[in-house]
């Protein structure tokens, strides 16, 4: 018995018999007891997750105008599905034939057919950057690499990289791979080829050949060329997306519905191919409002990505809301995307759609954002962007403003090319209309705007703050000195301390403080007038500075005595808080704010600018070599600025700034340090302390008065609706919420009734005929209160291009510096074109040979804090104008002048600014219901913006044309 169990082939048997056992113990497992746990894991080897994008929240003006919506978007996809692969070439053929016919772009493929000839994708491009950039089409990566390098002074010394990298700090961008030393575009078609592992040294023409009968491609000889390539331009974009290929890959977006219809109807003729629906954003009304509602962009900074993509889940392909109402809101009207599963292979291709009903594997849908409903009245939106934009032009050109409530003339301003206008609800704060000139199109941005087009919308003259900015909103972000429509600040405020408004106080022209003149307007050339007697009423009207300068002192200059009231600066900026200015508006978007004048803010306006002299004037009183060294440097500047809080607190006499100069150990003689001594004494440290004529330009609007558009309109209707200061707001409600919160208590003030007597005034400047608004409202059939200002702008109009500038007036400035001197005489300087060339090259080679000196120390230092800090210092020196060939020039120019000249010299010959036009007003004047500001950057004069408003009022109010112009 032992024998046959131990017999060879019974062994075999059993052990057969037991490994069946096992076997089926072990699939009874699999397939029993963890059936369904496999079951479950291998149909997740197949599930494949596509998400939904959600449709963003609209938004809608007051009145339930769409503002902001989403319009469909056709998209055709094909899918790469095993059961379409024989038929993809002749789909693809007739698909994009159908395309081009109706107009329709689609996607590219890294090789062209034209006219009969094969051509590189890349190469075109490279020729198109070669030809726009003004460079020799046959030059390759290195040559123009070189020639950049050369232009901007970069030294020999430094890398590639780091020659990259200074050329970028300083503002140039080059389509080249340093690394490889190639333009980018070259390298795209390298890798196009490599990929199909083909030689990059081939023509256009026989890479098609070849990759035509590439294993991957394996088109069909029946096909002409020209189809070929459409057959081969799908088969590309399909093999890229490799494992991805369960999702249909875009063929053509943004196509018509005309066209999005013949495919639908022509399914039977594109198997795999779809139309899908997708909503973009849209702006019916294109540029109008285009500042409130703000732009879309592409999720671009490292911020951005921590907060939408890793925080909240976004794809990172998204677009998002970048400014305006679009980037406040974000969160409320993106919405929550979805998603659906789907089945696919091991190789990523789709199989079917995955059956709803398996819990865990459930679809989610996607949810629409949220609605806002705005304040704004589109209506009377575009008819305000239209009064600006007609009023500027005129402006510019010199012609009339021609309106059927009359018409007024202008002089010429040439550079009133940029302006704004709000209106707004006085009893609730309500923005109706707020705009922004020059303005844009939206719609630019809606799918992601192009470079073009992006660089279109920059200013022409970077270097001018005031040049047109498309994308500037003016009536939020510009804040600047309001003038005259000041005054009722100032006014208010001295009826509150007390001023009698019927009191006249005699306004004779000006006032002298120390060695300067405080002019009333009216003294000034060509009028040399005074006002005489005139009351609180009368001098709003007729804008009287005089009568400012008494009441902000509380001292009558006529007749050299106090007035029987307290009143000072702080009283004075205390009203303007009250008012709302120096605080923001309340608005949803973006404001500046520079907040309200101080001793504090002047100290540190001073201070600025006293480093600023030093920084390019210090080099002519302290030894170069020393100055080398940046700590060095900034230490001794810091030395001196820090000075001013010594002369504030405790004085510091000439004598004891020019020994402490001393002390430092200058390169001039005792006497050359003086000069010094005086520049930083009288043009700085003594214009620090808060004097009398502080005040007096304080209550006449100048001075440090730093306002917005906004800001002044809340103020104006806070004196409109009774001293009720409202929060500016242009959101209406959220989601059918309404989120309105008016004030529910007036301002505190000692008498309301002051704000009666301010009314008046501005009453009086529309309607009384010494009122600068007179003109234009004396026969509007409607009673309005409003106040013209005319706002100084100082400095001069920075040209486009500095050193062309200076090579155009060289002989001009050599004239004005010698100016008196004989050319014969040994004190003539004279400046010689190339000298000056020669020089500013040489400063510039040694500026750079100085930067890469500390680049390349900085690449041999270790990772620390040291290495952190002198990159810092790199970058400073490499983004001021340390390294800017203009900035060099003027420097080389005020060396070569020998002390003759200075930068108000060289300056001379540009352009000045011209005043700010301002005008503020608010109607029915009895029952105010809307106020109305304009501010046009170098309008010249405010009474210029008098004709846009009354139309404005005229269109609000529902106010019949006269039949016959006037």
């Amino acid at each position: 018995m032992l024998e046959k169990i131990l017999d060879r082939r019974n062994v075999l048997v059993l052990l057969i018999i037991v490994a069946m056992g096992a076997l089926s113990l072990r699939l009874a497992d699999l397939t029993i007891i963890q059936g369904e746990y496999y079951r479950q894991k291998a149909d997740d080897s197949f599930l494949k997750r596509l998400t939904l994008s959600a449709k963003r929240g609209e938004i809608y003006d007051t009145n339930g105008v769409l503002l902001a919506g989403n319009i469909p978007s056709y998209t055709v996809q094909l899918l790469d599905a095993p059961q379409y692969a024989k038929e993809i070439d002749a789909v693809s053929v007739k698909l994009l034939t159908l395309l081009e016919n109706q107009g329709e772009s689609y996607l590219s493929f890294p090789i062209q057919y034209r006219q009969g000839r094969f051509y590189y994708t890349d190469d075109l491009a490279v020729n198109d950057w070669l030809l726009q950039n003004d460079f020799d089409q046959n030059m390759s990566a290195q040559e123009v690499f070189d020639a950049v390098r050369a232009d901007n002074f970069i030294d020999e010394s430094l890398d590639v990289y780091a020659a990259q990298k200074l050329l970028l700090y300083k503002g140039v961008t080059l389509p080249i791979s340093v690394r490889n030393m190639k333009f980018l575009n070259e390298i795209s078609k390298e890798n196009f080829l490599e990929y199909y592992g083909l030689d990059p040294n081939l023509t256009p023409e026989e890479a098609f050949n070849q990759l035509r009968k590439h294993r991957r491609f394996n088109i069909s000889d029946t096909f002409k060329k020209s189809e070929a390539l459409k057959a081969m331009t799908v088969r590309h974009t399909l093999n890229l997306s490799g494992y991805y290929s369960y999702i249909p890959s875009d063929i053509a977006t943004n196509i018509s519905k005309e066209t999005a219809v013949i495919i639908q109807e022509r399914k039977i003729d594109f198997p795999g191919v779809s139309i899908i629906v997708e909503p973009i954003r849209d702006y019916p009304f294109n540029d109008s409002a285009a500042h409130i509602l703000g732009y879309m962009g592409k999720i671009a900074t490292t911020s951005e990505t921590e907060k939408y993509v890793q925080e909240n889940g976004y794809n990172p392909n998204d677009l998002i809301g970048k400014t305006g109402l679009e980037g406040s809101f974000e969160d409320i009207l993106h919405g929550e995307d979805g998603y659906k599963f789907v089945y696919a292979d091991a190789k990523g291709n789709y199989i079917g759609d995955f059956i709803e009903g398996v819990e865990g594997k459930e679809s989610k849908p996607s949810y629409s954002g949220q609605s806002l409903e705005l304040t704004i009245d589109i209506d009377l939106q575009q008819k305000v962007e239209g009064y600006l934009a007609y009023t500027l032009q005129q402006m510019q050109n010199g012609q009339a403003y021609e309106s059927p409530f009359g018409n007024m003339n202008y002089n010429t301003f040439k550079n009133a090319q940029t302006g704004a206008a709000v209106v707004v609800k006085v009893d609730t704060g309500e923005i109706l209309a707020m705009a922004s000139h020059p303005s844009y199109d939206l719609n630019l941005f809606s799918t992601g705007i192009s470079t073009e087009d992006w660089n279109n919308l920059q200013p022409d003259n970077p270097r001018n703050p005031l040049a047109p900015r498309p994308l500037y909103n003016i009536a939020t972000n510009t804040s600047v000195q309001p003038g005259s429509t000041y005054k009722m600040v100032t006014t208010l405020a001295a009826l509150e301390q007390g001023l009698d408004p019927n009191k006249k106080l005699f306004a004779n022209g000006a006032v002298e403080v120390g060695n300067q003149l405080f002019r009333c307007w009216y003294y000034r050339a060509p009028y040399h007038g005074i006002h005489g007697a005139i009351n609180a009423m009368d001098a709003l009207m007729v804008s009287c500075n005089y009568f400012m300068f008494d009441i902000v002192r509380g001292y009558d200059y006529y007749l050299k005595r106090p007035l029987d009231f307290e009143m000072n600066t702080e009283i004075l900026l205390d009203y303007s808080d009250r008012l709302g200015l120096g605080q923001k508006s309340g608005v949803e978007i973006h404001e500046d704010n520079k907040g309200l004048p101080s001793e504090a803010l002047k100290r540190y306006v001073v201070k600025y600018s006293l480093r600023r002299f030093l920084n390019t004037h210090i080099d002519d009183y302290f030894p170069e070599e020393a100055l080398e060294d940046d700590t060095y440097k900034n230490n001794l500047i810091n030395t001196i600025v820090d000075w001013a809080d010594e002369y504030v607190s405790q004085g510091l006499t000439r004598n004891e700034i020019t020994r402490r100069l001393m002390d430092l150990g200058p390169k001039t003689s005792l006497t050359e340090t003086e000069l010094l001594t005086d520049y930083i004494l009288y043009s700085y440290f003594r214009q620090i302390p808060w004097r009398e004529g502080d005040d007096l330009n304080l209550s006449i609007g100048q001075g440090d008065h730093r306002y917005t558009v906004l800001q002044m309109a809340r103020m104006i209707a806070t004196i409109a609706n009774d001293g009720y200061l409202n929060d500016l707001t242009l959101v209406k409600s959220v989601n059918g919420e309404v989120t309105l919160s008016p004030a529910t208590e007036p301002i505190e003030l000692n008498d309301p009734e002051n704000l009666y007597y301010v009314r008046e005034g501005m009453h009086r400047v529309a309607h009384q005929p010494r009122g600068s608004a007179y003109q234009t409202f004396n026969k509007f059939p409607m009673e309005v209160g409003a106040k013209t200002g005319t706002a100084q702008q100082s400095g001069r109009i920075p040209p486009e291009d500095e050193v062309e500038y200076i090579r155009m007036y060289l002989e001009e400035i050599e004239k004005t510096m010698n100016k008196g001197i004989s050319p014969k005489s040994d004190r003539y300087v004279a400046l010689d074109p190339q000298v000056l060339e020669n020089l500013t090259n040489e400063i510039l080679e040694s500026r750079n040979k100085e930067v890469a000196d500390l680049q390349n120390e900085y690449n041999s230092l270790p990772e620390g804090p040291e290495k952190h800090e002198l990159g810092e210092k790199i970058e400073n020196k490499a983004n001021s104008n340390y390294l800017e060939q203009g900035a060099v020039m003027r420097e080389a120019l005020l060396q070569l002048g020998q002390g003759l000249i200075d930068n108000d010299m060289i300056n001379a010959y540009r352009q000045e600014y011209d005043p700010f036009a301002w005008f503020v007003s608010f109607a029915p004047f009895d029952d105010p219901e809307i106020a109305v500001v304009v501010m046009i950057p170098q309008g010249g004069h405010g009474y210029y913006a008098a004709p846009m408003v009354r139309d404005i009022y005229a269109d609000y109010f529902s106010i019949p044309r006269p039949q016959d112009q006037e």
